[in-house]
């Protein structure tokens, strides 16, 4: 958890209804296929430190690095409650030496940008997936710096970009917010599905259920999204052609994957052998063991095939968080990439399902040879 906005759980209390977030420490753990590993830790006095190891010259770029997405931070925080500004407006808050900044996050791939900054290809290598996590795209792919910084604005108990868990799980959130609302008056109806929003003179007026059932309210709002929510809630005649044109041609093709699994005990690594809970399992663990590895598991699904080496982040929770597991037992939670929605010559199907389970499993037990 990272993106939810502070002023979101403040304005909706949502501490008083049970949410919980700690921060990751070591934010990103990075194993490598030689037995070297680094450590991203929440100091980065300590990830400078632990860089060192490595590469000296790394060690003194990476503060550097860090530098440029807080100073692009800084520039587009304010606007993240605003209404989007047009691009022309977007460009003209970056001026002087901050220029260079819009020009990397909107046109530069995070491939050239970080051999710009960094020489050992450890650091190219554990931050290649950070400008594709959640899209498909790849590191090569302009606009991939800009995915980065998204991953890096927010914040978690006031320390900014960084991550974190929602102790119990992030369903807590749900629960929460749940709380919040009905503290505040409002009624949370399950299995009651719209099939239309109700729209007069431009205005929405209220939603039809499925049922028939109508319900007015002064304000409709949708958490689908775009495309359901105007293509198949709303009527054409009540819409613009232009804007129904442009919702239906919005790309919304994913490539992400998601693995959960429950483990009897956690990934014992070979850079840092051992089941006991430890760094290695405290943060986010991220399969990107060289520069390349990323940007080849993406090409895979431009081709429409299955990632054979899948990039992988893996969340263990349960090794700083006892109560999302039983007694005993650990669970990881997987990101993986690339599945790519669309296949060639084949559709999805449980044996595909289990084709990419297997890919992803076989990767990480590259890594940590008792998770096979």
């Amino acid at each position: 958890m990272s993106l939810l906005r502070p002023e979101i759980i403040r304005d909706l209390e949502l501490h008083r209804y049970g949410f919980d977030a700690y921060v990751k420490d070591p934010q990103m753990f990075v194993p490598f296929l030689d037995g070297n590993y680094l450590f991203f830790r929440a100091s980065t006095e300590k990830t400078v430190e632990d860089i060192r190891r490595l590469s000296p010259h790394d060690a003194e770029a990476y503060p550097r690095f860090l530098a440029f997405f807080d100073r692009a931070s800084e520039i587009l925080n304010p606007i993240l409650l605003e209404e989007p500004p047009s691009i022309a407006d977007l460009a003209g808050r970056f001026r002087g030496k901050d220029e260079e900044i819009y020009r990397y996050l909107m046109f530069g791939n995070l491939y050239d940008m970080l051999a710009d900054y960094f020489e050992s290809d450890y650091l190219r290598a554990a931050y290649a997936g950070q400008g594709v996590i959640g899209s498909f795209i790849g590191p090569k792919t302009p606009g991939s710096v800009y995915v980065m910084w998204h991953h890096m604005f927010g914040e978690v108990n006031g320390e900014h970009g960084t991550w974190g868990y929602v102790r119990g799980g992030m369903g807590r959130i749900s629960f929460a917010m749940a709380a919040s609302a009905e503290a505040h008056g409002a009624v949370i109806r399950t299995n009651a599905p719209v099939e239309k929003i109700l729209i007069h003179d431009g205005r929405a007026e209220g939603v039809r259920l499925e049922n028939g059932e109508e319900l007015r309210a002064k304000a409709v709002l949708s958490n689908a999204e775009a495309k359901r929510t105007f293509l198949q809630f709303c009527s054409d005649a009540e819409l613009d052609k232009g804007f129904l044109k442009r919702i239906a041609h919005f790309k919304t093709d994913s490539a992400v994957i998601k693995l959960n699994i429950a483990l009897k005990e956690l990934p014992s690594f070979k850079c840092l052998p051992g089941t006991a809970p430890g760094l290695q399992h405290a943060g986010s663990c991220d399969i990107t063991p060289t520069t390349d590895w990323v940007q080849e598991a993406y090409e895979d699904a431009e081709r429409g095939e299955l990632s054979k080496k899948p990039y992988i982040e893996a969340y263990m929770q349960s090794a700083t968080d006892p109560t999302v597991a039983p007694t005993g037992y650990h669970t990881i939670s997987m990101f993986c990439q690339y599945a790519p929605y669309h296949l060639k010559g084949r559709e999805w199907s449980d044996d595909v399902k289990n084709e990419m389970a297997d890919n992803i499993v076989a990767t990480m037990a590259e890594f940590a040879p008792n998770f096979a």
